[in-house]
């Protein structure tokens, strides 16, 4: 009785181990990547080809069509680092809020009002009033000196800002 039981496992390893290199020499194929750590993946056969299909690809025109970015895609993914919701009126950026649980940006108020203010509203100068050491306003003026909006930048307590509104 025990001798059948060997005998039938031993005939179950030995098709099973059978099965599985007939299986994978057939998968197997010269300029193919291999099933995952069966095969070296290092061998300069596997390497030459990549470098020749990597340099295939290089010739070729993948990009159909690239833009640059719009100065709103550079204030919110680049200045903004992506960390605040944008919203809009009109076409014209209305109020800026720092998304749940992230920490906001440092940035110097001036800076911002140069670069991406002047975007945002049309005005010639402005002048940045402190309301406390959280709150800075910036009061907008046009060509003829009369105020035409302002810009109200709120800060945490570590100076990162949490929100900016338009008015």
């Amino acid at each position: 009785m025990n001798i059948k039981i060997v005998c039938s496992f031993l005939l179950v390893v030995t098709s099973a181990f059978i099965a599985n290199q007939f299986f994978v020499k057939s998968l197997k194929t010269e300029n193919s990547r291999e099933i995952a750590n069966i095969f070296e993946r290092n061998s300069s056969d596997q390497i030459n080809w990549e470098n020749r299909r990597a340099l295939e690809l290089s010739k070729e025109n993948l990009v159909s069509r690239a833009e640059k970015p719009s100065w709103i895609d550079e204030l919110a993914f680049e200045y903004l680092a992506g960390k605040y919701e944008l919203k809009q009126s009109d076409g014209l950026i209305t109020d800026i809020k720092l998304k749940e649980n992230v920490l906001g940006q440092r940035f110097d108020t001036q800076q911002f009002l140069d670069q991406y203010a002047r975007k945002m509203i049309e005005f010639k100068t402005f002048k940045i009033t402190h309301i406390d050491s959280n709150v800075e306003v910036a009061d907008l003026f046009s060509d003829q000196g009369v105020r035409i909006g302002s810009m109200t930048i709120k800060r945490d307590s570590d100076s990162r800002v949490t929100t900016i509104k338009v008015e």
